[in-house]
């Protein structure tokens, strides 16, 4: 029931959508809990989004105590890009490798936010905050 749901809902018309997930989607190689260690699903949501043609898919997730943001580029399909944001009490003590990690990580108590800016050339900025709002990781994607 929860896979047809989510077709229907990507099936539907939106500019940009977000997808919320405990685990990280789209990391790859951590050693730690994430969506890769479930392939099969993996893969079914891959072509879940490839099935309902989404064109501005951004993943949000958390569990891993440190801030990132990660890249799946995928030949002839759009890329998708995900905000990993949490810690906002506890700091992981190693920072695991991520093959797909645009940038730095931020490994200090940390929330994310996500700012879509309309207009001519609609955008969408990911963004690690510090405990103090400063923003640690930004990222902007243009939406297609």
């Amino acid at each position: 029931p929860q896979w047809a749901w989510l077709d229907r809902e990507l099936a539907a018309p939106a500019e940009v959508r977000l997808f919320g997930s405990s685990l990280q989607v789209l990391s790859e190689g951590t050693g730690w809990e994430a969506w890769e260690y479930f392939p099969a699903d993996q893969q079914r949501l891959y072509d879940a989004i490839d099935a309902a043609n989404v064109r501005n898919m951004i993943l949000l997730s958390g569990d891993v105590h440190y801030g990132e943001i990660t890249r799946l580029d995928r030949a002839g399909k759009p890329s998708l890009w995900e905000l990993t944001s949490s810690g906002i009490t506890q700091v992981m003590p190693v920072l695991p490798p991520n093959s797909r990690r645009v940038g730095q990580a931020w490994r200090a108590r940390n929330f994310g936010t996500v700012d879509v800016t309309w207009g001519a050339q609609p955008t969408v900025d990911l963004n690690v905050h510090d405990e103090k709002g400063g923003v640690r990781l930004t990222q902007r994607v243009t939406l297609a």
